[in-house]
């Protein structure tokens, strides 16, 4: 009698440490995925939106500026040098969109929307705003996946900064997306808050925290996942591959506030 108990005990506890174990192996914590983290180009000012010839181009939702589409292709570049061959994808946001668009094309690939990677609005506006349908991304940008959809409403109203809300919408995207892909790299295109919360969010993970620089427009953080549950932090907000003089923060130029520097760090 008291062997078979001590049988049942083992197999109870072989049975626990499966499921865990299980468990464990179905988070994106344990992933080994690489996770590429941009923001959008900079944004066009003026209210006309010429290039789709509509009048909706406003700061609610604007479009890139030329300078904007410049930047965007200079991130699609950088990482075509590096070898992503990954998945991207973008916030419904035509300023993301846009950018995500322009990297897709260079990369010869395609993106997908994710609305837990928008920005939050201030909540005054949403009923004024002029969101886009996926039938109407798709029109508009010819690089979103076939397959891509989006819920309809997608707009979230709350404040444009980090908290508890925004963190675990970016854990929720990693989640969906990190687990599908099989450990493989993806790029996420999205804005100035959301990248801080994916910089909050890898921080818990992190084997040695590098410190926050500030996310100029199209700036490329990149976290390296292990099985283990670790994250190494290989560069944040690296600006390295645009001109200083096309670096920016919605308007605002480098030249015009404090440089920042770069973290060392190497993309292999």
């Amino acid at each position: 009698m008291k062997k078979k108990k001590t049988c049942l005990v083992i197999v109870v506890l072989l049975s626990v440490t499966s499921i865990l174990n299980g468990a464990a192996q179905d988070s994106w914590q344990n992933s080994t995925a690489r996770v590429f983290v941009a923001r959008h180009g900079q944004p066009e000012k003026n209210r006309t939106n010429a290039k789709y010839n509509d009048t909706d181009n406003d700061s609610r939702d604007p479009i890139l500026s030329a300078l904007g589409r410049e930047q965007a292709k200079l991130l699609g570049e950088h990482l075509r040098s590096i070898g992503f061959k990954g998945e991207i994808y973008s916030s419904p946001y035509r300023r993301t969109l846009e950018t995500a668009d322009i990297v897709a094309e260079i990369l010869n690939s395609q993106f997908w929307v994710m609305s837990d990677i928008q920005e939050y609005n201030t909540g005054r506006w949403p009923a004024e705003f002029n969101a886009l349908t996926i039938g109407e991304i798709k029109k508009r940008y010819p690089h979103v996946a076939a397959e891509a959809n989006l819920s309809f409403p997608w707009l979230i109203s709350g404040p444009e900064k980090v908290n508890p809300d925004v963190i675990s919408s970016v854990k929720r995207t990693l989640q969906a997306t990190l687990l599908k892909q099989q450990n493989q790299s993806a790029i996420y295109i999205c804005h100035g808050a959301v990248t801080d919360a994916f910089y909050e969010t890898m921080k818990e993970l992190a084997t040695h925290i590098k410190p926050y620089i500030k996310s100029f427009n199209c700036a490329l953080s990149v976290y390296q996942l292990d099985k283990h549950g670790n994250c190494e932090m290989r560069k944040i907000a690296d600006y390295s591959f645009i001109p200083d003089e096309k670096v920016t923060s919605n308007g605002v130029f480098l030249k015009n506030v404090v440089k920042a520097k770069t973290v060392a760090g190497t993309v292999k």
